[in-house]
């Protein structure tokens, strides 16, 4: 629920370092990004990162940038490495077999997860995008490529600083 505000109220917000990376992230990076990993990527120095995490970003909801949700969410799949490397010109790779290790992973039901998005408002003054999920149904997909973008950031810096959100890049056509 996003909290209204006015434009006065809007325009004399200071952010931190912090919000900025978690409103850049929002609208240029990945769609949505779990209370969790919010904790884990913004507030791990801390003794509570989850919680933390919760206060911090009231004011961002409070101020109109920011969106939050629940909804039943696969957890996370622990995604250490590569399931699959190929670029142009490699031979084709075995698509059946990867298709079927990759269902054997979802064996957790889903559970109740929280989440925020990005304010059509947040990407006018970020640049990229916001608003509300057009495909709800992608919620596993949203969380899991958050995940991969976040170990980028991680682990590597100048990949995940060219990171491009899939709703930036331009339409080639259907599918």
């Amino acid at each position: 629920v996003v909290a209204s505000t006015t434009n006065a109220a809007v325009a004399t917000i200071k952010f931190t370092a912090r919000e900025r990376a978690i409103l850049e992230t929002l609208t240029t990076k990945v769609r949505l990004l779990s209370l969790s990993q919010m904790g884990r990527a913004y507030w791990s120095a801390t003794n509570d990162p989850t919680s933390n995490a919760r206060r911090g970003l009231r004011r961002l909801v409070e101020a109109g940038y920011l969106e939050t949700e629940r909804a039943n969410i696969h957890p996370e799949l622990s995604l250490g490495e590569p399931a699959l490397c190929w670029k142009p010109g490699d031979p084709g790779p075995e698509l059946g077999r990867l298709a079927y290790r990759f269902q054997k992973r979802w064996t957790e039901a889903n559970i109740p997860t929280t989440y925020y998005m990005a304010t059509r408002q947040a990407a006018r003054l970020m640049g990229g995008q916001g608003g509300p999920l057009r495909r709800r149904y992608q919620l596993n997909h949203d969380l899991h490529v958050a995940t991969v973008y976040l170990l980028f950031r991680e682990n590597r810096t100048t990949e995940a600083a060219g990171w491009i959100s899939e709703d930036l890049l331009p339409r080639s056509g259907p599918g």
